[in-house]
């Protein structure tokens, strides 16, 4: 079985690009949209025609989506933003455990293997034997 790599670094950069692309660039456009079309669209509403009117309901009515989707979309980014991080921090934390669980197996290996030496020079010592 082979393992795999996952690149820590890459990972943190990763959320840390998606973060400033979502504050920089949708985030801002997304009020945008929302503030200008809150109120509504600026045709139909004082035509005689049931086609226009209902033209005017229609494109609102996609243009709401748009920006419910939008919302979707950001809130879905913090999310990933915040998968990154704790993915991250999950693997680190594992690598770190994992390196103090195999330094804790040596050093215990280790006491096992010594021990036989250890108490041969104890029972020297206690009965004066060299």
């Amino acid at each position: 079985m082979t393992g795999f790599a996952v690149s820590l670094d890459g990972v943190r950069e990763f959320g840390t690009k998606l973060q400033q692309q979502v504050d920089q660039q949708l985030q801002s456009a997304n009020d945008a949209i929302s503030a200008t079309f809150q109120g509504g669209v600026c045709f139909g509403a004082r035509s005689d025609s049931a086609a226009v009117q209902q033209a005017a309901i229609d494109y609102y009515q996609q243009l709401d989506r748009a920006v419910r989707l939008m919302d979707a979309f950001l809130h879905n980014s913090a999310v990933m933003v915040q998968a990154a991080t704790e993915v991250a921090n999950a693997y680190e934390h594992a690598d770190t455990m994992s390196g103090q669980d195999l330094v804790t197996i040596i050093a215990a290996a280790n006491h096992k293997i010594n021990a036989p030496a250890d108490w041969e020079a104890r029972f020297e010592r206690q009965h004066g034997i060299r």
